[in-house]
């Protein structure tokens, strides 16, 4: 008893704040209570995460969820796609603080704060505003792919690619027809995904590079030899975009979500640059091993074994 006192004296006590809200689809949700402005945009920003900011990702997550509860198979894309959505949801969500560990299905951590976590409680959808039924608050992705649907099993057409020049002070251009279609709203979601991706600051992108270069640069370094590593000026690459409601087959997993999108990191056809002027394949790129291949050919091999052969008949 005197450990929890002098814990809830110092404020170390877990904590839960929670509000009401009731959220349209593809509009910002309306929330009821008392919490700081911090908090309270917190929520608005989890909300949209897990129920989707868009009409299109708002369709997405809701047929997720109904996947795991139908109650027979769907066997189209087509099907899956005529799944009717909620035009409303309701009910709580709750900031939970100093708190260790929640289990994976109740609550997701807040990114950047220790031991705290966004939780949803007693969720409800309805189509009319009027009656409502029970909705899944968390939807796990791989009880998603042990439902045997065979419409998550379907492609639905290829993504569109747009390509991407960034520099390490995190100016980043687009090129291609393709990056003409965007909207503002989706080039901007872009421009600063990739700059959390990449490193939103110099010291950032140099930290982001050399860790990336421990795991997949094909060599063992010492810590000592990661942090003497010269890192790119720039990086030139390409990301792959599909419309933020479509359900992504398993396995498909996207790195981050813009504004009508669901984005993929193209990381095998990446190219670097050191001074500005000359590009080399990103280290463990399929780009890269292209160009080893290339290098040790079979008709290269067939030379070499040639020239060994005239060596021994000079002999």
């Amino acid at each position: 008893m005197g450990e929890a006192k002098r814990r809830k004296d110092l404020g170390l006590m877990p904590r839960e704040t929670t509000l009401r809200f009731t959220v349209e689809r593809g509009q910002a949700p309306q929330l009821e209570g008392q919490a700081d402005d911090e908090t309270r945009e917190l929520m608005r920003r989890h909300i949209a995460y897990r129920l989707g900011d868009t009409e299109g990702a708002w369709d997405r997550e809701y047929r997720r969820a109904y996947l795991l509860d139908a109650d027979q198979e769907l066997e189209t894309r087509e099907a899956l796609n005529n799944i009717a959505t909620a035009r409303y949801v309701r009910g709580s969500i709750s900031l939970v603080t100093n708190k260790p560990d929640m289990p994976s299905e109740d609550a997701l951590p807040v990114l950047g704060r220790e031991g705290e976590w966004l939780r949803f409680k007693a969720l409800e959808a309805s189509f009319d505003g009027h009656t409502w039924q029970p909705r899944r608050a968390h939807v796990d992705g791989i009880a998603l792919m042990m439902t045997g649907h065979r419409a998550l099993m379907e492609e639905e057409g290829d993504p569109t690619e747009v390509f991407f020049e960034m520099t390490r002070d995190g100016q980043v251009t687009f090129s291609g027809e393709e990056a003409q279609t965007l909207s503002e709203a989706a080039q901007a979601g872009l421009r600063e995904e990739l700059s959390y991706w990449y490193g939103l600051t110099p010291e950032e992108w140099d930290n982001e590079y050399r860790e990336y270069i421990a795991y997949f640069g094909g060599e063992e370094l010492s810590d000592e030899q990661l942090a003497a590593l010269p890192t790119p000026q720039a990086r030139r690459g390409s990301v792959l975009l599909q419309p933020d409601h479509i359900i992504l087959p398993p396995f498909h997993l996207s790195s981050f979500l813009i504004p009508g999108y669901q984005v993929s990191v193209n990381l095998d056809d990446e190219s670097i640059t050191f001074d500005g002027n000359t590009w080399t394949p990103l280290p463990g790129s399929d780009q890269q091993d292209d160009e080893d291949v290339q290098e040790d050919s079979p008709e290269d091999s067939q030379e070499d074994t040639q020239k060994d052969d005239s060596k021994l008949l000079d002999n």
